[in-house]
This record gives C-alpha cells, structure tokens and sequence, in this order.
C-alpha cells in the first residue's frame, strides 16, 4: 500500500487528495507492465519471484483513518492496481467508503476495462452504489493498440470485452478518460486507436490521453 498526499500545505496539514495501490493482482500480463505489476505473469514469476505487494485488512483501516482524519478536506481518491475491478479488496474499500460520513470526496478509478462477466456486474454495482451516493466517478481505461495489435501487448485483453465495458461505463452517464501509453511497443498505434473510438461511435465521447512512459527522444532502434 502507498499513501500519496498530493497536497498538504494550507497551513493546517490537511490533505484533498489520496491515492491507494491495491496491489498486484490483475488479469491480464502486459508487456508494458511486466511481473513487477500483475500477478498473471506466474510463470515468470516462478523464475524471477517479486516481493509480495498486497494491500491487507490492516493497512486498509489505516488509511481509512487517514480518510476519516481528513474527512472535511478530502476531495478525491484515486485507486489503482494491479487491476482493482478483480481485486476483493477495492470492493471492500468501498463498502467501508460508503459507509463513512465524507462530504465532499469523489473518486477516480484506473482500470485495464478487460473485466471479464464474473467481475463486470460487481463492478459495476459498485459504480451505480458510489452514483447513488452522490460521489463523482473519475474513471480511466487504459488501451495501447487495437485489434491483434492491443492484444499483443495486453496480453489477455479481449477487444469486443474492452469495447462492450467501455460502452456500458459511457452508459453509466461517465465519461472515461481513455489512456494510451507511448512507448516503443504502440509508436504507430494511436491513429488506430482513434480510427476504432470513431467507427465505435465513441470518440466525441471519451477523453483521449497519451500517458508519457518513454519520451520521444528516449525511442531508437539500432540498425
């Protein structure tokens, strides 16, 4: 778990916004992620094993604490993976969320959008719970390619999953932020990505981000 207090400095040491890492746990092994970062890669796991990195029961009241120490300030927190849709602790979270008395505090959601339909109603039961309580929903899909291309370095990501999760989310009344990571495996992709969000119907409807892993001038290739 990590506690990230992006601003702490009004005076007073109170803090508007959090982030919360989950852990490990995802389904999917992508190439731009690694082993360090999803527990799917367990083959390579079994040859070059990580420490473990999981958020427990413990750790998850001590930052409910925090929450419940900044209540009045807090105005977001973000949650991430691994991958949180599978995870059973993001939906403990927000059990323990909904039931805490936090005026003015939304939340923001990193997901791969591969949750397959064990995972899809409870997730988005989760969403419709944090709607009913009146708490804004930032939420982003991460995507690098698409077709074979997607799924070569998503590895486990299933195209018509991704687009059926984020047109249900876009039904939902969100709008996802749609994050592409530049790096050396998507250089050419991004003008498929928007050529698929435009025949899908959804371009006008998310928000397309490049998420800066490698800078330009970090790419080469050695002839």
């Amino acid at each position: 778990i990590k506690f990230l207090a992006n601003k702490e400095n009004n005076g007073q040491g109170t803090i508007e916004y959090l982030d919360l890492e989950f852990g490990y746990t995802c389904n999917m092994y992508c190439l731009s992620c690694g082993p360090y970062a999803s527990t799917t890669w367990q083959q390579i796991a079994k040859i070059y094993p990580w420490p473990e990195k999981s958020i427990d029961e413990d750790s998850l009241n001590k930052f409910l604490g925090l929450v419940q120490h900044h209540r009045e300030s807090l105005k977001k927190i973000n949650l991430y993976g691994g991958e949180p849709s599978v995870d059973p602790m993001y939906y403990k979270f927000i059990d323990r969320f909904l039931s805490m008395d936090l005026p003015n505090c939304d939340i923001g959601i990193v997901t791969n959008g591969n949750y397959s339909e064990n995972f899809l109603v409870k997730f988005e039961d989760s969403l419709t719970r944090l709607i009913e309580a009146n708490r804004k929903i930032f939420i982003t899909f991460s995507l690098d390619g698409v077709g074979e291309d997607g799924e070569f370095i998503r590895g486990g990501l299933k195209m018509e999953r991704f687009t059926r999760n984020i047109k249900s989310a876009i039904a939902f009344g969100l709008r996802p932020r749609l994050q592409a990571s530049i790096s050396i495996l998507n250089i050419g992709n991004n003008d498929a990505i928007i050529k698929w969000l435009d025949e899908e119907g959804i371009l006008n409807k998310v928000d397309f981000h490049l998420n800066k892993v490698s800078m330009p001038e970090d790419l080469s290739v050695n002839i």
